[in-house]
């Protein structure tokens, strides 16, 4: 195969983002379509969580919401956590990852 089609690595493969919200958070309504259409721009996996549904432990981790998680998709590095507070830095850093991670690299 030759063209375009031929290029297959695809940055939404590259970085997950999730967003922790809860029900009753009227910040995390908010922020969701701002998140969502970062990840989208930025071809990264998007996934919403709710607060309840994590285990005691990882729910105890949480120190605000709502909460950004970002991590290279599939890996079991560390996440790297954003508040409504450094949504800038979410911003700048997600867009410096897809900018070092073309959409699509030649093979």
């Amino acid at each position: 195969m030759t063209g375009p089609l031929a290029k297959i690595t695809i940055l939404s493969t590259m970085t997950e983002v999730q967003l922790i919200t809860a029900t009753w958070c009227g910040r995390c309504k908010t922020i969701k379509p701002e998140v969502e259409a970062i990840c989208k721009m930025n071809g990264a996996t998007f996934t919403i969580i709710d607060l309840e549904s994590l285990d005691e432990e990882e729910a105890a981790m949480i120190k605000s919401l709502p909460t950004i998680r970002v991590r290279a998709a599939g890996s079991s590095d560390l996440w790297t956590v954003y508040t409504t507070a450094t949504l800038d830095a979410f911003k700048q850093d997600l867009t410096a990852k897809s900018l070092a991670h073309p959409a699509y690299e030649d093979f």
